[in-house]
């Protein structure tokens, strides 16, 4: 049983449109890596700056930079949100293409896990968005705290 060339040619963009699902979730899954890592050396930094601004001998400009923090803190988790949200968009958008491509090849070909719509794959899709705006959140309500810092 041989395969036409345009069966081959459907199977190959299959395996590429799989391919680039599974580097989507690679890429959302290094963001959150550093997301996690950056925001921790963030609030640790803020924390012990904050203990310590109590200090007679601490620097104005230093004050400014801790102030400072929590923007930064905001905007790192901000950034990560919105490149988790496009990537869940793109990955939606090319696992409908891959559904479109399904129809036109035999079933023995497809993998029942990537070829349709599931609750574990919004579920997967949960941690990533929750926890960059759980970051997000976090230094919302820890901004006020820093705006006293100002000289």
């Amino acid at each position: 049983m041989s395969e036409s060339i345009s069966e081959i040619r459907q199977r190959e963009r299959l395996l590429r449109l799989d391919a680039h699902i599974r580097f989507e979730f690679e890429l959302t899954a290094q963001r959150m890596t550093y997301l996690a890592i950056a925001e921790s050396f963030l609030f640790s930094t803020f924390i012990l700056a904050l203990a310590n601004s109590s200090s007679p001998n601490v620097h104005p400009l230093l004050l400014r930079v801790i102030s400072m923090v929590p923007w930064f803190g905001m905007l790192l988790a901000t950034i990560v949100l919105a490149s988790v949200i496009g990537s869940i968009s793109l990955t939606r958008k090319l696992r409908r293409e891959r559904f479109i491509l399904e129809g036109e090849i035999p079933q023995s070909a497809l993998h029942p896990d990537v070829s349709h719509a599931s609750w574990e794959i919004i579920l997967g899709h949960l941690p990533p968005v929750c926890v960059s705006a759980a970051f997000l959140g976090a230094w919302i309500l820890i901004w006020p705290s820093s705006s006293t810092l100002w000289p």
